[in-house]
This record gives structure tokens, C-alpha cells and sequence, in this order.
């Protein structure tokens, strides 16, 4: 049969497609480097994997070193002396890095360092260290001879030393929850390190208590609160003057590098200042001892404003004050019974040879019974006995300085509060540094009125009306009944650890 050119053409096209056949030499060399890309391959992705763990367990071990470094540094106000503060920063701080690292983590073997606690007089501030370290499996790199790593943090906390003032209002209206008051400032008080912090205290009504600041702070602070019960409170209400007392504590010990704090409570608004009552600038009409027009000065002490806005009177100590040290310091846990009245007449030749009792019916009385307050005194004094003005271009409350009577004595107590806080925060006080506090106030519902907007000024919070961010920023808290006051503590005692940290 005669082949056609279709068939010819066909075998011809099927010639050209036969696959040509590989030589073995070829094949070995495709086979080995494939092998190669494999074992690369193989390689990067176990080199990616346990990097990644590495650096998984790299974190972990940094938070789990932070939180103890960080917890320990807490704990360093628990312990009656330095040491146990020590020893039990470095208990916490082991346990709290153990509950978040323990060995044999992810099949690792860990070493932590025993937690050092050091601490530097000059800056009062006290170091918590932790070092540790972790040996860890590798997984995919045993292909390549590598079985374990080592990875290792260090972290570091500090704690500033604390010097807290505290000022609780003992005046009248406090009796009915001065027990829980008593029980709450013991627990505050608590929080703080013995031999490191500085803790002391100002009680105040009318006039006031004084127990200066102490890193021996307990028993005697705590002693001196647990004295306040229901026959011990009374008097007026007297803010400018415990702020600023409290104030020249600090000034006292002067040790800028610590931590200084106030912490202010109260159950109402202010109502008295003490100062100087001197009627050089008018005449007295209501005296019966035959001195009628006698200019009395000074006068020092504070006057009684009523609930009612009457006021009652005028009340002292029972000596001139000397500059800066008004009042009475007591010792630890004592409590004045009583303020004598006094007043001096410096027409005398000798200063304190006319004594006149500020409330007696006798003599220059100052006192609503045998004579009006209002027609023997012929205004309020521009500051009080410590320089804090009554009346100033900041001031919180209009007053008329040249009539008195109990709106003007409110508006001028409120405004002396007032300024009293602005100068702390001034750094008015302290040498060679000057010493600005933060100032944490507590208001207390008890029946009396609390005025917010005061509080936050005292406190220079982001809701005071003339806040300053460049100056310490306290907070304000508001206890709506004496069963709020242990969470009202609670937060200002968080405040103050915090920021010590």
C-alpha cells in the first residue's frame, strides 16, 4: 500500500516530541541539590520558629522580672525597721516572679538572682533589683546541633521616702464619726515604712495639735489619733491655720528629695482664721473696766461664727504666739482640755502686764454677752497670723474686709485656705530647697456642707478652677457617709505609694 504524504507528515511530527532521555550522571546532581534546598529550607523555618519562642519567653521573663521588681518596691513599707522592709521586698518580689516564671516554664530551667534592696540617703529613694536568667529548649535547630539558649533581663523599682502630714478636723461637728475617722487614719497611717517615711500629724478645731513628723511614727501618731472620741472634739472650724502648720513641718525636716505630702480632711467649711485682731485702727466702745477707747494690740486668737452665720465671740491662747510656732505641740497622744483667752494692752510698760480673759464679762471682752464682737472689732485683718491672705487677686470668695460679721469671717477663713495652699505650692518655706507639697484633701457628708469646689483648689486638681500643671496635682475625694471614708483613705493612700514609686 502507498504511503500518503498525511502518514509521512505524522511520523515525522511525533519524531520531533520524544522526550529525551536523562542521563543518570544529571539526575544525581538534581537529587543532591534538592536536598540542599531542603535541609535550607528546613533550617530558616526551625531558625524562625525558635527565634520566635526565644523571644516569646524573652518577654516573659521581663514582665515577670518588672512585676517583681515593681512588687517588691511596694512591700518595702511593711516591717517595723529597714531590714524587715528588706527582707520581705526580697520574699515578694522572689514569689511574685516565681507565680510568673516558674521554672521549668516551657520546659526551661530558670535562675533568678536573690532581689537586692539598696538605698540612697541623698535622694531618700530605696532600689529593688532583680536579675534572672533562663536556660530554654530549642525544638527544630537540634538539626543543626543546637539544643538549648540562655536568655536573661534585669529590672529595677524605686521607692522615694513619704513624709505625710495628716490633718483631721476634731472640731464639733465631728462627734458623731470621729470612731470611724479614728479607725481609717490608724489604717492610712499604717501604710507607711517605719525608719524610711516620716509620718506626723495636726488635729484641729478652733486652734490645734501638733505631733511633727517622725520616721518613729508609730506608736505616737497612732496614739495621738486614738485619743479623738466624742469628748474630746469641739471648737470652731479652722483651715488656714493646720495647713499651714502642717506645712512648716515638712519645712522643717527639708528633705526635697523625699516624696511630701499633706493630707487634708474635714467635715465642713471653714469659718474662723487666728490672727491679729488689733484695734489700732478703731476704738472700743464696749469695754467696762474704764479703758473705753483703749487700743488693744495685739489681739491674737481666733473669733466663733455660728452655724447660723452669728458670730460669738473671740478666743486665744494662752501666750503671745512667736512667729511661725502658734499654738500648743504636744507631745505624742495629748490633747489640750482647754484654751485660756487672752488679750494685751501695750499702753502698759510691760507687754504682758494687762491680761484681759477674752471671755470673761470682765474688762475689753470681745464676747456677744456684755458686749457686741461686731461693734468692738472694726474688721478683719487682711491675713491671718501666718501671712495667708483673706483677700487676694485669687481669692475664692468676695469679702468686705471692713465690716465684720460672719458672711465676711466665712469668705475670709475660705479665702486664707485658700492662699494657704497656693503658697505652699510656691515653695514659700524650706532651705536650702524650698519644699512643695502635694496636697490630697478628704471631704466627709455628715450633715454639714462640703464645698467642692474649696477642696479642689486646696488640692490643685484638674477640676480646680485655677489648676497649675506645673505644680503637684492631688486629688479630692468625696465620702458620702463615714462608711465611704476607709475607700476615700484607700485612695489617697494608692496616691501617695504610687507616686513614691
Amino acid at each position: 500500500m502507498r504511503e500518503t504524504q498525511e502518514s509521512r507528515d505524522m511520523q515525522s511530527q511525533i519524531k520531533r516530541t520524544k522526550p529525551r532521555e536523562v542521563k543518570p550522571r544529571r539526575r544525581g546532581i538534581t537529587l543532591i541539590l534538592l536536598a540542599i534546598v531542603l535541609v535550607a529550607v528546613v533550617g530558616m523555618v526551625g531558625l524562625g520558629i525558635d527565634v520566635s519562642v526565644a523571644y516569646f519567653l524573652k518577654a516573659r521573663l521581663s514582665q515577670a522580672a518588672d512585676a517583681a521588681a515593681l512588687a517588691g518596691a511596694r512591700s518595702l513599707s511593711r516591717g517595723a525597721d529597714i531590714t524587715t522592709q528588706a527582707a520581705n521586698a526580697q520574699l515578694v518580689a522572689t514569689n511574685f516572679f516565681n507565680a510568673n516564671f516558674p521554672n521549668g516554664y516551657w520546659g526551661g530551667a530558670t535562675s533568678l538572682a536573690t532581689p537586692v534592696v539598696t538605698e540612697n540617703d541623698t535622694t531618700k529613694i530605696r532600689y529593688v533589683t532583680i536579675n534572672a536568667t533562663a536556660t530554654i529548649p530549642l525544638y527544630f535547630l537540634r538539626a543543626l546541633g543546637f539544643t538549648t539558649t540562655t536568655i536573661g533581663t534585669s529590672a529595677q523599682a524605686a521607692r522615694r521616702d513619704a513624709n505625710v502630714m495628716i490633718i483631721l478636723d476634731r472640731s464639733g461637728s465631728m462627734s458623731s464619726a470621729i470612731s470611724s475617722l479614728v479607725t481609717d487614719a490608724d489604717w492610712f497611717v499604717s501604710q507607711f515604712a517605719q525608719g524610711r517615711d516620716m509620718v506626723g500629724l495636726v488635729t484641729f478645731g478652733g486652734t490645734y495639735t501638733l505631733v511633727k513628723p517622725t520616721t518613729s511614727f508609730s506608736p505616737g501618731v497612732v496614739n495621738a489619733i486614738n485619743t479623738l472620741n466624742s469628748s474630746t472634739v469641739g471648737g470652731t472650724t479652722n483651715h488656714a491655720q493646720p495647713l499651714w502648720v502642717a506645712y512648716q513641718a515638712l519645712a522643717e525636716v527639708n528633705q526635697p528629695g523625699a516624696l511630701n505630702a499633706i493630707v487634708f480632711f474635714t467635715d465642713g467649711q471653714p469659718n474662723t482664721i487666728t490672727a491679729d485682731w488689733s484695734t489700732k485702727l478703731g476704738t472700743i466702745a464696749n469695754c467696762n473696766n474704764g479703758k473705753t477707747g483703749t487700743v488693744w494690740n495685739p489681739v491674737i486668737g481666733y473669733a466663733l461664727t455660728y452655724t447660723d452665720g452669728s458670730t460669738g465671740g473671740l478666743f486665744g491662747t494662752s501666750s503671745p504666739l512667736p512667729p511661725y510656732q502658734p499654738g500648743l505641740s504636744t507631745s505624742a497622744g495629748t490633747v489640750p482640755t482647754a484654751y485660756v483667752s487672752t488679750a494685751y494692752d501695750t499702753s502698759d510698760s510691760t507687754f504682758n502686764a494687762e491680761r484681759i480673759a477674752l471671755s470673761t464679762s470682765s474688762g475689753c471682752n470681745f464676747w456677744s454677752g456684755a458686749g457686741n464682737i461686731s461693734s468692738d472689732l472694726n474688721g478683719i485683718p487682711t491675713s491671718d497670723y501666718y501671712g495667708n491672705l483673706t483677700t487676694s487677686p485669687t481669692q475664692y470668695k468676695a469679702v468686705t474686709l471692713t465690716s465684720f460679721n460672719g458672711t465676711n469671717l466665712t469668705a475670709a477663713a475660705f479665702n486664707a485656705g485658700d492662699y494657704a495652699a497656693q503658697r505652699m505650692r510656691s515653695g514659700a518655706l524650706g532651705s536650702p530647697t524650698a519644699i512643695v507639697p502635694l496636697i490630697d484633701t478628704i471631704g466627709l457628708n455628715d450633715g454639714y456642707a462640703i464645698d467642692s469646689g474649696y477642696m479642689n483648689r486646696l488640692a490643685n486638681t484638674v477640676n480646680s478652677t485655677i489648676y497649675d500643671s506645673t505644680k503637684p496635682t492631688g486629688i479630692y475625694v468625696y465620702a458620702t457617709s463615714t462608711a465611704d471614708l476607709q475607700s476615700a483613705f484607700v485612695q489617697i493612700a494608692s496616691q501617695i505609694l504610687h507616686l513614691s514609686q
